[in-house]
């Protein structure tokens, strides 16, 4: 079964047995990990990101409080700067490019603002190979891809 679902500004064909399948794959770096931030993140998932993602995060079959990966890139006052990326098994049918485009430097992520205020969120969607970081592997008989959702957003702590 594979639904064409929405998130924010992409359209994704997931297949939802494969996309469970992955989320039991043992490894994950977050998945079982009682670091500091991944305690913190643990912590503030329900409410890091905007409540209008909440229902398509579960339809896509993404936990918030069970990524498969994080970091803290930024720290502040009262404040953290975090990485959270969430995997998937499925298209990107439709949404912006995961790259910008003219950069000077390089090939460089496109993150998609989600919120600005309170806090900044930006969304980035892409194959899990465009993302340079770990991703879960599917079975070779599953002819889909691995779609990295990449969350860069501030968490006040």
């Amino acid at each position: 079964m594979r639904p064409t679902l929405p998130l924010s500004t992409w359209i994704i064909a997931v297949d939802l047995d494969a996309t469970r399948s992955i989320r039991r794959q043992g490894g994950h770096p977050a998945e079982e990990c009682l670091c500091a931030d991944c305690m913190t993140w643990k912590r503030v998932a329900a409410k890091a990101l905007p409540s209008g993602l909440d229902e398509q995060l579960k339809r896509l079959g993404i936990e918030k409080d069970k990524p498969t990966d994080l970091y803290v890139y930024g720290r502040h006052e009262g404040r953290l700067d975090f990485r959270v990326m969430f995997h998937v098994v499925g298209k990107i049918l439709s949404g912006a490019s995961p790259w910008l485009q003219g950069s000077d430097e390089g090939r460089m992520h496109n993150y998609h603002v989600v919120q600005s205020e309170p806090t900044w969120v930006g969304l980035r969607v892409s194959k899990a190979w465009d993302s340079f970081e770990y991703a879960p592997h599917v079975e070779k008989d599953v002819q889909s891809d691995v779609v990295c959702i990449d969350f860069r957003l501030q968490v006040l702590v």
